[in-house]
């Protein structure tokens, strides 16, 4: 599911093997400002960057208490690829397993980006 130039609140949702083209297996999120909390993402998969999710442009996003697993990416970023300029924080009870990469960042890839962690963080 493409995300551009809106705001996206996701709060309980499963995205479940799904498969991108390019990029955003489960969600692309490109100069938006999204939530995402209590949801899971299970084995999706893309064919570039964000297997689970990618952040790209000017994107603004916060992920809590979610489940990015068994997710991979052909190029950057099993989980969660934030690219560009895109700014991504990470909450608490956050789980990234089972990911992997063509590329870089099996779990977690970031490149120009911003990436905090502002929670009880990451497992």
């Amino acid at each position: 599911m493409g995300w551009g130039g809106a705001e996206l609140e996701c709060a309980a949702c499963a995205f479940d093997n799904n498969a991108a083209g390019e990029s955003g297996g489960a969600l692309e999120i490109g100069s938006s400002t999204g939530q995402i909390h209590g949801s899971r993402m299970f084995n999706n998969s893309a064919a570039d960057d964000g297997g689970c999710v990618v952040a790209s442009g000017t994107a603004t996003v916060m992920l809590n208490t979610s489940e990015l697993e068994v997710c991979e990416a052909g190029g950057q970023g099993g989980g969660l690829a934030a690219l560009e300029e895109a700014q991504v924080e990470i909450g608490s009870a956050v789980r990234v397993a089972g990911c992997r990469a063509g590329l870089r960042g099996g779990g977690i890839h970031v490149d120009g980006s911003g990436l905090v962690f502002s929670g009880e963080g990451l497992s």
